[in-house]
């Protein structure tokens, strides 16, 4: 039960509206209005070096510039458009995600310790929901980032995430500062941003009808055949990939990039789970990419190619075919499976 502090019918901060636009030859979801933050070094003067974050939180006296920055609020993940891309490894990154670095509630990009927001305002964590140190709004403790930070589950199944690039604690002047202006009691508490490059901040579900041509399903397909591939391997050992159980949607990139995999875990293998899994994503990019009709035959003919499964028009429109072919995928050939996938 969630318990509400003044609990009223709230409005949620939403910023200038968001375009679609080419950007070093991705297309990215970027504000329309440039965002005031305040830029404060943590390792040096680069921008991956510094923490972001709302000027109200900057105490006084702490050097620091104000910045206008092109960008996108996603949830607790501030994305940055670069003037110049990043380059790492021979390949260029034209966005930085800073995630940690506040969440949009009924202010903009607020941290605000043991509390939540929703439609009916803020309200307190519970001991059912965790502790202080665990959960809190628009922020990562430093536990929690150097998790995120160092996982590796997906990079050891060869599948694309965003590249880490820095891990940046905030300063305990400014954490003190944060607790001060939501009118927290003191406390020890470490807090942290990760920031990470991407080539593009687009997902899946926010692809515009007008941005075909910057989707390209044959890269869309490998990533989803290497996935299937991967569970079917991993299930020969016993074993599956899944998201955690609160973060089951995958919200991938319109590259097939998956943003966390601090979201997903290796485990003891369940059909059910592993093939849901595997259906759960496959589905995404097949919704997607629905709004382009020719894109979407690219898909499925890639697919059937990459992966051998019989991808029938039907499939990966939320019906029991699409658990089936999963099912069929990792070795499944009782009598239900094989009528599905006609394979009789």
């Amino acid at each position: 039960m969630r318990e509400y502090v003044q609990p009223k019918q709230s409005v949620f901060f939403r910023g200038s509206p968001a375009v679609c636009k080419p950007h070093f030859g991705k297309l990215v979801l970027v504000e329309s209005q440039p965002i005031e933050l305040a830029k404060i070094p943590v390792s040096g003067e680069s921008l991956h070096q510094c923490i972001l974050i709302h000027p109200r939180y900057v105490p006084r006296g702490m050097p620091h510039d104000i910045v206008s920055v092109r960008g996108y609020r996603n949830q607790y993940n501030l994305e940055v458009l670069l003037d110049k891309p990043l380059e790492i490894d021979g390949k260029q990154y034209g966005v930085l995600n800073f995630k940690g670095a506040g969440e949009n509630a009924d202010i903009p990009l607020a941290i605000r310790p043991g509390m939540g927001y929703d439609n009916y305002g803020w309200y307190r964590y519970t001991e059912d929901c965790g502790s202080l140190s665990k959960l809190m709004w628009g922020g990562l403790t430093r536990r929690q980032a150097r998790a995120e930070f160092a996982s590796d589950v997906l990079t050891k199944l060869s599948l694309p995430l965003p590249l880490p690039v820095s891990l940046n604690d905030i300063p305990s002047k400014v954490v003190r500062q944060i607790l001060e202006v939501h009118g927290c009691p003191p406390a020890r508490l470490g807090l942290s941003q990760t920031v990470r490059a991407l080539s593009t901040n687009l997902r899946l579900k926010d692809i515009p009808e007008d941005a075909g041509e910057f989707v390209d399903p044959l890269l869309l397909a490998s990533v989803d055949a290497r996935l299937i591939e991967t569970q079917a391997a991993l299930a020969k050992k016993g074993k599956m990939v899944t998201g955690i159980e609160f973060m089951q949607k995958p919200g991938r990139l319109v590259d097939g990039t998956f943003m966390d995999s601090g979201n997903h875990q290796v485990g003891k293998f369940d059909l059910e789970a592993a093939a849901g899994f595997l259906a759960t994503t496959v589905r995404e990019s097949f919704k997607n990419l629905s709004l382009f009709p020719a894109l979407l035959d690219s898909y499925r003919a890639a697919m059937k190619a990459l992966t051998g499964l019989p991808v029938a028009a039907g499939h990966f429109q939320n019906t029991p075919g699409d658990f089936h072919l999963m099912k069929y995928a990792l070795g499944d050939r009782s009598p239900d499976v094989k009528q599905s996938t006609r394979m009789l």
